[in-house]
């Protein structure tokens, strides 16, 4: 039997979510992605979840901070569960924020729009 679509992507979410750390930073402006094709900060390389960090990296699930870290003990916030959760569709398109709203602001908009974003 087929599992259904959540239950695959729990494990994922869970992982990735008790690793991410991007809230207030993101919202400070420090938030940034690794540079194309790299997904190892200075701070996971011997970091029990390394391999699953890399991979959210690489799939575009999950980034890092302009200082080269992952902060992976850092809580997970629920803007950044969020994030992560619609990344993991690619199908999913969102606008960037607004310079004068939150970084958080478009995923949740989509939330509540009852992913009309969806191509």
């Amino acid at each position: 039997m087929k599992k259904p679509l959540t239950a695959a992507l729990l494990p994922i979410a869970l992982s990735v979510s008790t690793l991410l750390a991007l809230c207030s930073d993101a919202a400070a402006g420090v938030h940034a992605a690794p540079a194309a094709g790299t997904a190892a900060f200075k701070d996971t390389t011997s970091h029990w979840a390394a391999g699953a960090i890399r991979w959210s990296v690489q799939n575009g699930i999950a980034d890092g901070y302009a200082d080269g870290t992952f902060r992976p003990v850092t809580p997970v916030s629920e803007p950044m569960f969020l994030a992560m959760l619609l990344r993991a569709y690619p199908e999913v398109k969102l606008p960037a924020a607004a310079p004068d709203s939150p970084w958080h602001k478009p995923y949740y908009d989509l939330a509540v729009s009852g992913m009309a974003g969806c191509a």
